[in-house]
This record gives structure tokens, C-alpha cells and sequence, in this order.
């Protein structure tokens, strides 16, 4: 102890005690010292019990904030992974989209190119009914109908139908030629 802490004892002491007759009031100030003693006592260790809870609390705390984020680092990886399998997918079907585009394309041109063909082919005989029956007026307006529909298939000059298809039609074209020269020879 210090000197100054002595001093203010010593001090205490004898203002509590300034006569011997006042020093039969030290049992009873010892009991009441002892009994605050006790209670600075219960408040110690209620403050140390409540400070050893907390520490237990807050690693409670910490124990459950860590598990939390393991399950958050968990659920982000598991969206990841889908968001992932999701895009994998999404590309999957534009490939097939793409592919039934395609296809689509395709069979488009092909109805249209079919349906020019029976147009040609149809076309075809009924300009062989009117150069047989001499209907050189509606075969001019045929002839013409004829010749847009035979250029629709320049590209498949090599198909044997197509090839067939055009050389009747220049017979056709022959025998009306010849037709109307022999009309025009007999009138004159």
C-alpha cells in the first residue's frame, strides 16, 4: 500500500473512531462491512457468471453466424451450378430452334418449288389442248405463264423431269409456230 492510501486509512479510521468509548461501534461497522463485502462479492460474481454467458452467447453466436454462411456459400453454389445447367440447356434448344429453322426454310422452298411445279406441269398440258385445238390467243397468254414458270427452274436444268418438261414445251412451241405459218399460208 502507499503512503497516501495509509494516510487516508489512518484517516477514515479515526473520524469513524475519534474516542475510545466510540470504538464499541466496531462490531457492528464490521458486520455492516462484512455484509457489504458479501454483496460486492454477489455483485462480482453475478457480473463474472454474466460475462462468462455472454462469451458463451456470442461463441453461440458465432458458432450459428458461421453455419449460416457455410449454408449461404452452399445455396449460392447450388444456383450456380443450375444457373450453369440452365444456360447449358437454353443453348441446346437454340441449336434445335436453329436446326428446326433451318429445316423449316427448307421445306418451305420446297412446297413453294412443288407447287410450281404442278403448276408448270398443268400449264404444259393446257397449252398442248389449246395449240391442238388452234387457240392462239389463250395460248399467247399460256405461253407467257409457261416461260415465268420454266425460269423458276434454271437451277435444276440436270432433273430429268424438269428437262422433259421443258423440251415439251418447245415441241409445243414448234407445232404452234407451225400451226400458225400454215394458217397464214392457207389464207393467203
Amino acid at each position: 500500500m502507499a503512503a497516501a492510501d495509509k494516510q487516508s486509512a489512518l484517516d477514515y479510521i479515526n473520524q469513524m473512531f475519534p474516542t475510545e468509548a466510540s470504538l464499541s461501534g466496531v462490531e457492528p461497522l464490521m458486520q455492516k462491512i462484512h455484509s457489504e463485502v458479501r454483496k460486492v462479492d454477489a455483485e462480482i460474481l453475478t457480473a463474472v457468471r454474466q460475462q462468462s454467458n455472454s462469451g458463451t452467447k456470442a461463441r453461440e453466436n458465432l458458432a450459428s453466424a458461421t453455419h449460416a454462411v457455410q449454408e449461404l456459400i452452399f445455396k449460392i453454389q447450388e444456383i450456380k451450378t443450375k444457373a450453369e445447367q440452365s444456360e447449358t440447356m437454353v443453348q441446346e434448344i437454340c441449336r434445335d430452334i436453329k436446326k428446326l429453322d433451318f429445316a423449316k426454310k427448307h421445306i418451305t422452298t420446297t412446297i413453294t418449288a412443288l407447287h410450281r411445279l404442278t403448276m408448270l406441269v398443268s400449264a404444259v398440258e393446257q397449252l398442248q389442248v389449246m395449240a391442238s385445238k388452234r387457240q392462239y390467243k389463250e395460248a399467247a397468254a399460256q405461253l407467257e405463264a409457261v416461260n415465268q414458270l420454266c425460269s423458276h427452274f434454271d437451277a435444276f436444268r440436270d432433273n430429268p423431269k424438269i428437262t422433259e418438261l421443258k423440251d415439251r414445251f418447245k415441241s409445243i412451241k414448234r407445232i404452234l409456230k407451225s400451226h400458225v405459218f400454215s394458217d397464214f399460208s392457207s389464207l393467203g
